[in-house]
């Protein structure tokens, strides 16, 4: 029966869970704070103390500024930084609203899809390292 209590990779107990909410929200507001980051990367994500980095940013001074901000925050133990220098112009809020409303339709069909086992599928791959 203790073992159904404690915590594995892929588990977190509620203390954990709100722990690693917080320090996300710390990392977040930072890299808002950052003058050269400015809010970027897109995602950020805490698991037991370790915070990823995923999405684009417009140069690599920005990538190596996340990781430096990142890790500034108390009760970050590590930063796994997966950020990719966008390649094009930044997208426009339209072009960011038309991925989101795709993403949305996307997940939507594989819901509705009974040979589908939506739940287990990731839209954003990373989440596959942990």
């Amino acid at each position: 029966m203790a073992s159904a209590a404690s915590s594995t990779r892929t588990q977190e107990s509620p203390g954990e869970a709100i722990d690693d909410s917080v320090l996300t929200s710390k990392v977040k507001v930072a890299l808002i704070d950052d003058p050269i980051t400015k809010g970027r990367p897109d995602h950020v994500e805490t698991i037991a103390a370790v915070v990823q980095l995923g999405g684009f940013v417009d140069n690599t001074q920005q990538k190596a500024q996340a990781t430096k901000v990142a890790r500034s925050v108390t009760g970050v133990k590590e930063v796994r930084n997966d950020l990719r220098v966008s390649t094009k112009p930044h997208a426009t809020a339209g072009q960011d609203v038309d991925d989101s409303m795709l993403t949305g339709a996307v997940k939507s069909k594989l819901m509705e899809d009974s040979t589908t086992k939506a739940y287990q599928i990731s839209t954003w791959e990373r989440k596959r390292a942990w």
